[in-house]
């Protein structure tokens, strides 16, 4: 379904993949001995030095972030909170270094999407029923699932970083409409050749804004098949929030299951005065907690 480049002969990628297992498992053990470090330290600068001496590549990948800035212009904000484990996402902390070195706000209003649920994600410490949030960037499941190379969305890739490679693959599905953003470094182009094969079933909920004025928002669900079926979670979720006038912005996208799937896309679920929460940690300014009224629609984009 994507195309990309490869560089490298048949043995040489097979011991890349054994090396990438490796390394794997000692990120597993070795991000929460880091985010305990870093949460101990008090002071900015001290905290920035700990990343520097125990995993300098994380810092150097944070500071190429930096200069990507039309990949982080494609992300909306989120909240630092989990409503299923009843705690924040990740320590304020380790917020605070990501903005220290990114230059990205990541407090008032909200955090920036893209960020948290990466590099955040990587040092978040909560379990939920779902495992650890660092585990959707170390477990390989998007890879396989759409034929990716090995590692190109995991933790820290051999080329690119891991927010612009993601926010390139994601673009194909629900950015489809505006110009893929420009990165640097990007490592394997994802040119994906027939989109009009996957069939993409897209959750549309729309609201007048509660701002109070006649603009509209629009909360945008899409589920998209894994090409290779195999996966507990054969399904990729990508939320995005659409302003009325404004560009999508992405949010959040995690592998999901078939029960999720039936019960999102449950046919009394759809129509007019429907109850529209925010969902996945989105954030919308002024948006009240127990929602308000809108429209749900299931689109098929295939």
């Amino acid at each position: 379904m994507f195309s990309v480049s490869h560089c490298s002969s048949d043995s040489t990628i097979e011991l890349l993949f054994l090396h990438r297992d490796e390394l794997i498992v000692q990120l597993d053990e070795q991000l929460p001995e880091l985010a305990d470090t870093l949460i101990a330290e008090s002071d900015l600068s001290a905290r920035i030095r700990v990343m520097r001496r125990q995993m300098p590549r994380f810092l150097r990948h944070l500071e190429r972030v930096a200069t990507e800035q039309d990949v982080l212009a494609r992300w909306g904000l989120s909240k630092n909170f989990d409503e299923v484990a009843m705690r924040e996402l990740v320590s304020e902390r380790i917020l605070e270094l990501i903005e220290s070195v990114t230059g990205v706000p990541m407090f008032e209003p909200a955090c920036h999407a893209g960020l948290q649920h990466t590099y955040g994600y990587l040092l978040s410490l909560i379990e939920t029923p779902f495992g650890y949030k660092r585990s959707r960037w170390l477990s390989g499941t998007i890879e396989r699932g759409f034929d990716l190379p090995t590692g190109s969305l995991q933790a820290f890739p051999r080329r690119g970083t891991l927010l612009s490679n993601l926010t390139v693959f994601l673009s194909h599905f629900s950015l489809d409409d505006q110009p893929k953003p420009t990165t640097i470094g990007v490592t394997s182009s994802f040119h994906l050749t027939h989109r009009s094969s996957f069939a993409i079933r897209r959750i549309v909920e729309s609201i007048c804004s509660p701002a109070g004025s006649e603009n509209t928002i629009h909360f945008r669900t899409d589920l998209v098949p894994f090409p290779r079926r195999g996966e507990p979670n054969p399904y990729l979720l990508i939320y995005t929030i659409q302003k009325e006038d404004d560009a999508a912005k992405l949010i959040t996208a995690f592998p999901v299951g078939d029960a999720m799937c039936d019960e999102l896309t449950e046919p009394s679920r759809f129509g007019d005065e429907q109850s529209i929460t925010l969902r996945f940690n989105g954030f919308v300014d002024g948006f009240p907690r127990e929602g308000l009224v809108g429209t749900r629609r299931l689109i098929d984009l295939s």
